[in-house]
């Protein structure tokens, strides 16, 4: 029966509230009047004399462990003929079963990943004591984020040292549908490879918004489907990894938390063993130089081209030819190439955009659809469709800018050039923080990812030709030292430590100043951004900036990443100080726009806003419950630093992979 509220156990554990109960006990949030704090209580009601040594044992265990991501253990008790408890630290915040629910949908795959991996870090540290201890109960409802966005392992009873010796007896009567293994069941002996199943069903069931099949009905034919059936948005390599973590023999299966964080990571395969290039180390060094070579040479190329246009003086476009910041002026050393994290293929996802761009068309006062049509030698249907307009695309206002398609240039006429006010990648210096920023002319660009690619997210399709006026952006990201400046003036709020034993937190530490901001919220970030006189950039700018002109899959172009273009995947295992991968500039000269911290964006997230939006300007409004973070971060795989990548995330968030950039308009 559960204690009444105001119960006081010990002599000192006054029952404040009953958190949950269930068949094998109850979990109370209590007041230890001793030490003036809130605790939580775990009851386990099993009172036999055997059941008491084992807890006896089992919680001196428990009592000394130490780690960020799992609540501390700081005493037992016995209550005779009743129940034992154990005494740990009440961790605030919301389990992800609760954030499930409330969001009737999967959560989103970054800030999953992020969470699951404190939580595999917890588990390795768990695995790793002597002898390993065995959570055995790992589900979404019990893994509960912090207000400060750290990931916590919670609701520890007992039976959880390993004794590979026995089957499971105690354990095995706790299992969650859907998320225990089948050795928890008593069909073999539980191990460390027992969580890393039920983490991975915890991962199935974030991710898609749908609970597993059971174990047990896998074993009498029942499937588990591939999760992108459900949340077509997931990475293919996530989706690989959390089905090895739920193999159903345990020696298919990761066979540590480690590796499975690695995986969910990288998004990589599951196989350990990399395919074969088919050609000797000597030979792959050469053809990586004659390779290299060759990207130069077409970079080159690329950068004399660019789009322009114009009719009888009343159309505009952006005819400026963008450079990078940095040119390589030698090819790298042959050692140089062997640390290559990817060669230097072309992406296979990526679908740049061969058409030329549309160009802008300037409504004088009288115009109608239908003489701009004919006189422009279009279709009234072309110029719709191009402008996501009503059917009848009236009416028109003087001054109001069309996009107007290629086609419609005379035959064998070159559109009239102009040369803009301030050239593109100009470089000015803000006076408020001494941020370079980098002029990004006016005109059309294309956005998003073609439906083509199977590999983009829907949110980022259709692909459309897009109008910007022109802007300023941020060379780099906001760092932390000039963050503290505006700390030290009373106008932002210092960032808060949410880092683990595994993250340092570096904010106020002078010889990190040249490092990117974390741990700063959507609102710190519009807050930095009004005190330095600017502002955040919307998504379109963003990623104009990111790519240019010509649809590029990533902002150098259309290699795939590597340690040498940008800070991804985990290959550092923190953020590096800004600018520090000028090979990886934009066409703009812009640094960083992938990897190192994803970047919150001014826009609200809404998957439809590629179907919506108006093509001039563009830019969500809409009260959405999410925000924009834009560019991946030092652990975002391949999919998730695109240019093209969208990525919606709570404004209240605070990560150790989330900072920002601000923008100016012209």
């Amino acid at each position: 029966m559960p204690f009444l509220v105001g119960s006081i156990l010990q002599n000192r554990y006054r029952i404040d509230r009953l958190i949950e109960q269930g068949g094998f006990g109850a979990v109370y949030q209590a007041w230890d009047t001793v030490l003036d704090r809130p605790c939580a209580l775990k009851e386990n009601p099993d009172a036999s004399p055997e059941a008491q040594r084992q807890f006896e044992r089992e919680a001196k265990i428990l009592a000394k462990l130490s780690h960020p991501n799992l609540p501390g253990v700081y005493d037992h008790f016995f209550v005779p003929g009743q129940a034992q408890y154990l005494v740990m630290e009440l961790v605030e915040g919301r389990d992800l079963q609760a954030m499930l629910e409330s969001r009737n949908g999967p959560l989103p795959e970054e800030q999953v990943k992020l969470w699951l991996g404190q939580v595999c870090d917890a588990l390795d540290y768990l695995h790793a004591q002597s002898p390993p201890i065995i959570h055995r109960d790992i589900k979404p409802a019990n893994i509960r984020v912090t207000p400060a966005g750290k990931a916590m392992l919670v609701d520890f009873g007992i039976a959880k040292v390993y004794d590979p010796g026995l089957k499971t007896t105690v354990g095995a009567r706790a299992v969650t549908p859907g998320f225990s293994p089948q050795e928890q069941y008593g069909h073999g002996v539980t191990d460390i490879r027992s969580d890393v199943y039920a983490l991975g069903a915890t991962a199935y069931a974030v991710l898609t918004g749908k609970e597993p099949p059971e174990s047990i009905q896998r074993n009498l034919g029942t499937a588990l489907r591939p999760m992108r059936n459900y949340n077509p948005k997931l990475s293919p390599g996530v989706d690989r990894a959390v089905f090895k973590a739920m193999e159903m023999l345990p020696e298919q299966r990761f066979q540590s938390a480690g590796a499975f964080k690695a995986a969910l990571s990288l998004g990589q395969p599951t196989s350990s063993k990399p395919a074969p290039l088919g050609f000797p180390r000597a030979a792959r060094v050469e053809m990586w130089v004659v390779v290299l070579a060759l990207f130069v040479l077409v970079a080159a190329i690329s950068a004399s081209v660019f789009y322009a246009g114009g009719l009888r003086g009343r159309a505009a476009v952006d005819t400026s030819t963008p450079a990078p910041a940095l040119v390589m002026t030698s090819l790298p050393t042959q050692t140089e190439i062997s640390e290559l994290a990817t060669p230097f293929f072309p992406s296979p996802t990526s679908t740049p955009a061969t058409e030329p761009l549309p160009w802008v068309y300037e409504v004088a006062k009288g115009d109608t659809c239908s003489q701009i049509a004919e006189n422009l030698r279009v279709s009234v249907q072309d110029i719709v469709e191009l402008n996501y307009l009503d059917a009848a695309c009236e009416p028109l206002f003087a001054g109001q800018k069309l996009l107007i398609p290629a086609t419609a240039l005379p035959d064998g006429a070159m559109p009239a050039t102009s040369t803009p006010p301030v050239p593109a990648g100009t470089i000015r210096v803000s006076p408020a923080d001494g941020m370079e920023m980098v002029h990004v002319p006016a005109g059309v660009f294309w956005m998003g990812s073609a439906e083509a690619d199977l590999m983009a997210n829907d949110d980022e399709k259709p692909r459309r030709a897009i109008y910007l006026d022109a802007f300023w952006i941020d060379r780099t990201e906001v760092t932390n030292g000039m963050y503290q400046r505006c700390a030290l003036a009373g106008s932002c709020q210092a960032p808060a430590n949410t880092s683990s034993a595994t993250h340092l937190f570096y904010y106020g530490k002078a010889a990190f100043d040249d490092y990117p901001v974390i741990f700063v919220s959507w609102q710190n970030a519009q807050e930095y951004c009004s005190w330095a006189r600017r502002r955040l950039p919307t998504e379109a700018e963003w990623e104009k900036a990111a790519r240019g002109l010509d649809a590029r899959e990533f902002p150098w172009g259309e290699q795939l990443p590597s340690n040498r273009l940008a800070n991804y995947a985990s290959q550092v295992g923190d953020t590096t100080p800004v600018g520090s991968y000028p090979m990886g500039a934009s066409p703009y000269g812009t640094l960083d726009m992938s990897g190192n911290v994803a970047e919150w964006v001014a826009d609200g997230y809404s998957e439809r806003f590629y179907t919506i939006a108006t093509v001039i300007n563009p830019f969500s409004q809409e009260l959405a419950e999410l925000r924009v973070l834009r560019g991946g971060s030092w652990f975002s795989n391949q999919q998730y630093i695109r240019a093209a990548f969208r990525l919606g995330n709570y404004p209240e968030v605070l990560a150790q992979g989330n900072g920002f950039r601000c923008a100016i308009s012209q």
